[in-house]
């Protein structure tokens, strides 16, 4: 095998991480960026002459809070940014280079990704490796920008009823079927591995940022795709960030429970670190009697419990949780403090969030 592998393309990145996801090495390569990984975003109009406005700069700053978030999930196992150490920011901290004649942002994604192994300590060299290939891909591949605008332009096409609106989408292209299978690769290596599936989730959502900041312009181009500030408003509507699952597995104490609901049964758990409170529900069924009690006593009597719950969210932000099971913690026994975590993007059944798209 190669000891170094240089990524030249979108397609070797993809194919690397098909490898490296499915365990076609014994031991990870090293991968270096050669003449890929930069993320080229350029928009015209009357206020863009080497200069951006604070609605794009907005667009920007979501942008490095999703990079923020991928490190966080590759190295911690969590989206919580204040995991992350100054040395960390900084390492991974995005520079924009604006050029004349337009407002051209450069952003050289590959050698901040590089940091990854630098800053992974406790990470296993595929680990970072995939992370790094997963972001480069979700944040700055030509397919996944191409299949995002595609996607938002099918749900506005059902959602519209103005013939006039539709012939302004139709400059959308669509997928070919290269690009197509490109993708199917990409979701299927996520429903692999729950870092990809994070990751994804992340790029998406730095993505619908981007359009969004894009409305002031009369044009936007990104990685080669162009489109007019009109038509960049109206991908945006009615969209939301996608949301996933996640499945925490840490100590807490019982701050409170509220049974005066009907059906209900409303925990308020903080983690032994203090670092997250989260208010849960347990399912009100007879087989959740036994759980019931165990929280009970646990508030009762001041008991530290090790939760399993599962949780929905939003970003950082736990918006539906839910305690599927718990068990009393022993003097002599040690929890990890950071929870371990299984997460799957899904989509919502409600307006909080985006349509999963594929």
């Amino acid at each position: 095998m190669e000891s170094t592998i240089e990524i030249r393309d979108e397609i070797t990145a993809l194919n690397l991480l098909r490898d490296l996801v499915e365990d076609r090495y014994d031991e990870p390569p090293e991968i270096e960026f050669k003449g890929y990984g930069s993320i080229q975003i350029r928009y015209r109009g009357d206020r863009f002459d080497q200069t951006v406005t604070a609605s794009v700069m907005a667009g920007l700053l979501e942008l490095q809070r999703e990079l923020y978030r991928t490190f966080c999930i590759a190295r911690y196992d969590e989206p919580n940014l204040r995991r992350l150490t100054k040395e960390e920011r900084d390492a991974l901290e995005l520079s924009f280079r604006i050029e004349k004649g337009s407002s051209l942002i450069n952003i050289n994604f590959a050698e901040i990704l590089q940091n990854f192994s630098k800053l992974g300590k406790k990470m296993t060299g595929k680990q970072i490796t995939i992370c790094a290939l997963s972001a480069i891909l979700a944040f700055g591949g030509y397919h996944s920008w191409k299949a995002y605008l595609s996607h938002r332009k099918e749900v506005r096409l059902a959602e519209v009823k103005s013939e006039e609106h539709a012939k302004t989408l139709e400059q959308i292209a669509e997928m070919d079927k290269n690009e197509t299978e490109r993708l199917k690769l990409f979701a299927e290596l996520a429903r692999k591995d729950e870092r990809v599936d994070a990751i994804r989730s992340y790029g998406t959502n730095a993505q619908l940022a981007l359009l969004k900041s894009a409305e002031a312009a009369d044009e936007m181009e990104v990685q080669g795709l162009r489109l007019d500030g009109d038509t960049a408003h109206d991908l945006v509507k009615n969209a939301r960030r996608q949301s996933y699952e996640k499945t925490i597995h840490a100590g807490f104490t019982v701050l409170k429970v509220d049974a005066t609901k009907k059906n209900k049964f409303v925990v308020t758990v903080k983690s032994l670190d203090g670092d997250q409170i989260i208010n849960a529900e347990v399912p009100d069924t007879d087989l959740n009697i036994p759980l019931k009690k165990i929280i009970r006593s646990a508030e009762w009597e001041r008991l530290e419990l090790k939760l399993k719950i599962k949780a929905k969210l939003i970003g950082e932000d736990i918006t539906k949780a839910e305690i599927v099971d718990a068990k009393r913690i022993r003097s002599s026994e040690k929890v990890d403090q950071v929870a371990t975590v299984d997460e799957v993007e899904q989509p919502e059944s409600d307006d909080a969030t985006e349509e999963k798209q594929f």
